[in-house]
């Protein structure tokens, strides 16, 4: 199965293929060029990639797109680190620090069902412009 993407690269099209060899190696082609290479995704979801015996880490993110943008707006941030720190604050002043807790694990379980939702979208929608063959 060969996977093909278009970029943009110094304002013109680039199309990059990437091919499965065998384990972590693949074969991928940028534009008129070859190379084999071994390559890793991290837990922390950066790409760990091997290629002439050097080694390379990199975040990447398609163009037009950010990596933070899909978790970072609406009502899927309501349970980011600020107003969860805001909602600690408020319930310390107030003494109300059960209500406190239960408004967090509830904020918390709201935003991953959101957010799981979200990703599928996205993933679903993804799955469209690549080809496989």
């Amino acid at each position: 199965m060969t996977f093909r993407r278009d970029f943009a690269r110094d304002g013109n099209r680039l199309r990059v293929e990437l091919k499965p060899l065998d384990g972590h190696s693949y074969q991928v082609r940028v534009g008129d060029n070859t190379y084999e290479v071994q390559g890793w995704v991290l837990p922390d979801g950066r790409v760990r990639f091997r290629m002439d015996e050097r080694t390379y880490e990199a975040v990447a993110t398609r163009i037009g797109e950010s990596s933070r943008t899909m978790f970072d707006r609406g009502v899927a941030s309501i349970a980011s680190r600020d107003v969860r720190l805001l909602v600690v604050m408020i319930g310390s002043i107030l003494g109300l620090g059960i209500a406190t807790l239960v408004l967090l694990a509830v904020l918390t379980s709201a935003v991953v069902l959101i957010r799981l939702a979200q990703a599928r979208t996205a993933l679903e929608a993804e799955e469209g412009p690549a080809t496989g063959e």
